[in-house]
């Protein structure tokens, strides 16, 4: 957690101009891109959802007749983490896109769609949704910037960025991230999705569903035995479709079996909500532990790993290091917005220039996509890209050596 900063710190020293760090950027993108969609074309790509090859290409996505789901055909290449490889590509697509908007070159072009055409085969919300989102506001910031430094606007530029754009929406439905939420919303009627659910129809069948599903209606009372609690969790269970990794391996049922038979009464929407049974099994951990320091220094991540990952950012931070722990790790980063944000108001605007605008936005939107789908703030293969933002915002030596510092000392005393 530390190594973002000191990286941050190593830009600075290293003196690395932001030319070399935009090509630096464009080669690595166009590495990870081909990656995937080089073994998405031939078939060798992991899935995904499934951890095991893909069933079928992209090509496949175009069949009306076929019979292969979204784990079949969601591509990562031959990365471990999707959720993680398409933070790094979400995070380096707005400098793409700066590149071909100062220069429509071939290179420059071929990388943006290399871009896409990954973050597209990984079909999850965040990759998918993502590039209509980073898009939108790169536009924007080219434009704002060019009418705040009173430059004329060259709407050439835009006509490549706006040509690979109408080609992604136009091949958006076809994603098959659209058959992985429309199961979820038949199978559930996942409220999250309020578009989906938006006529009071598709709610009644929501509730007949939930309903219908729960075959055992019995509610024990306080005086039951274990044996009839472990009966009733046994038996309920699979219909509630709990996954059984939380029950049987991160958090057996048989240690906590009031826990499990309490958590069995929710309605079929919680209990197939990883993040919320993720949540409450750590929650029940501490309640049990019964330590007030908990909420100061953590859990440890350890354990927590141990048990099962809390997908969301800084939530799990809370978990395993507490408000303290939580504050060192994340004040830093904050800490460098704060100062850029004070920096731009204090120079009215006149200090703004695109690469530090498309840093700070991206920024912002990389901590709710962290939020969102967590496992980001934690993992060096992304925060070592992330780090690079921060040196775009503002080039501050001092400032730099400080915050670098600070955060060594407060690590140091934490840890020991």
């Amino acid at each position: 957690m530390l190594v973002p900063f000191l990286l941050i710190y190593s830009l600075y020293k290293s003196q690395i101009s932001k030319i070399k760090l935009m090509q630096i950027m464009k080669f690595l993108v166009l590495i990870v891109s081909l990656i995937i969609i080089i073994s998405n074309l031939f078939k060798f790509s992991y899935g995904n959802y499934s951890d095991i090859p893909i069933k079928a290409n992209f090509f496949e996505w175009f069949n009306p007749n076929s019979t292969y789901s979204y784990k079949d055909l969601a591509s990562k290449g031959l990365f471990e983490f999707g959720n993680q490889i398409g933070a790094i590509l979400i995070l380096f697509l707005p400098f793409i896109l700066y590149s071909v908007f100062k220069k429509s070159s071939l290179i420059n072009i071929f990388t943006l769609l290399c871009n896409t055409f990954a973050l597209f085969l990984l079909c999850t919300r965040v990759s998918v949704i993502g590039v209509i989102i980073v898009f939108i506001y790169s536009v924007f910031t080219f434009i704002f910037i060019n009418i705040l430094e009173k430059n004329k606007i060259n709407l050439k530029a835009f006509v490549p960025i706006l040509i690979v754009l109408s080609i992604y929406i136009i091949v958006l439905p076809n994603n098959p991230m659209f058959d992985r939420l429309t199961k979820r919303t038949k199978l559930l009627g996942d409220l999250c999705y309020d578009s989906v659910l938006s006529s009071s129809n598709n709610i009644k069948a929501l509730n007949d569903f939930t309903e219908n599903t729960s075959t055992d209606n019995t509610i024990l009372d306080s005086s039951s035995s274990d044996e009839d609690m472990i009966k009733y969790i046994e038996n309920t269970y699979k219909n509630k479709q709990l996954h059984e990794q939380f029950l049987f391996k991160s958090y057996p049922y048989k240690y906590d079996v009031e826990f499990w038979y309490e958590f069995l009464q929710n309605s079929i929407y919680l209990t197939t909500d990883y993040r919320y049974v993720e949540r409450s099994m750590i929650e029940r951990i501490i309640t049990i532990n019964n330590n007030p320091l908990d909420k100061l220094f953590g859990i440890t991540n350890t354990r927590i790993q141990n048990i099962f990952n809390v997908e969301k950012d800084f939530v799990v931070q809370y978990y395993a290091l507490g408000i303290i722990g939580l504050f060192i790790v994340l004040a830093p980063y904050f800490l460098f917005i704060i100062i850029f944000v004070f920096n731009t108001l204090k120079s009215k605007f006149k200090s703004l220039t695109i690469l530090s605008s498309l840093s700070f936005i991206t920024i912002i939107f990389l901590f709710g996509i962290s939020y969102m789908s967590g496992n980001l703030l934690n993992s060096l293969s992304f925060t070592i890209y992330f780090a690079s933002l921060f040196y775009l915002l503002r080039r501050q030596k001092k400032f730099i050596i400080k915050i670098a510092l600070t955060c060594r000392v407060l690590f140091f005393i934490y840890n020991y």
